[in-house]
């Protein structure tokens, strides 16, 4: 959801559209650990903790990547 939002806000440039990010990497529970524009894409970086009770603790990461949809024959 991080990268969504940010690629939404690509427009208003690096600072605002990573800010969104994070502010939606927060509200999940996470931290923003990377947020890169490349032209109209954004790649995002996630981190977590993750409890499982007896299992153990963790950190966990996950990546992201969006953009604009790109047209083929008209279509979208």
């Amino acid at each position: 959801l991080a990268a969504l939002a940010a690629a939404v806000r690509v427009t208003d440039g690096a600072g605002r559209a990573c800010a969104v990010a994070e502010g939606i990497a927060v509200r999940n529970g996470s931290s923003l650990v990377k947020c890169v524009l490349s032209g109209d894409d954004v790649d995002v970086e996630v981190t977590r903790s993750l409890v499982l009770g007896h299992l153990g603790a963790w950190v966990v990461t996950a990546r992201s990547r969006a953009g604009p949809v790109e047209r083929f024959g008209g279509r979208t």
